[in-house]
């Protein structure tokens, strides 16, 4: 075998190589993404995640809710860090709210759940993933209504895909 042959051999097997891993490139910015949002660190030199106790994702939402305070502040102009007033509007609209649109177990049916009900109506079997492409929104922002939705009977959830109830 020429080396102008071991040459090429090596170039298919780069590129053949390169194929294999495009998909896990995709899904590992698409984590990476999610991580993110979840405010994850997802540096090289950070310590990998073990096993999490049951109280791991309290302590996580507290870190979170305390930060946002900060957030605020910057948002509204205080620079310094200080405590910033929620404007007007927001605070009118937080007490406009009627009490069943704060409450946890809500029987009122959200514009996306309805979304959701109308696509798998329209295309049974469909899936999650396909339900985000045509809302055009990520599709862990899916998770709450469908879980929803499976829970008061309207869908059924078979596998990926999304089934409506007869009735």
């Amino acid at each position: 075998m020429s080396v102008l042959d071991q040459f090429r051999t090596a170039e298919e097997q780069v590129a053949k190589r390169l194929r294999e891993l495009k998909p896990l490139v995709a899904e590992y910015q698409q984590l990476e993404q999610v991580a993110q949002r979840l405010g994850l660190s997802v540096s090289n030199d950070a310590p990998a995640a073990g096993p999490r106790s049951s109280a791991s994702p309290r302590r996580r939402r507290r870190t979170v809710k305390a930060a946002a305070p900060a957030a605020a502040s910057k948002r509204n102009g205080a620079a310094d860090g200080g405590t910033a007033k929620p404007s007007v509007v927001a605070t009118q609209a937080r007490r406009g709210r009627s009490p069943s649109t704060r409450r946890a177990g809500s029987s009122r049916t959200s514009h996306r759940q309805q979304d959701v009900l109308r696509l798998v109506k329209q295309r049974p079997g469909i899936t999650v993933s396909e339900i985000a492409k045509e809302l055009g929104v990520d599709a862990t922002g899916l998770y709450r209504p469908v879980h929803k939705l499976e829970r008061d009977g309207a869908i059924i959830k078979r596998g990926v895909t999304l089934q409506p109830t007869s009735g």
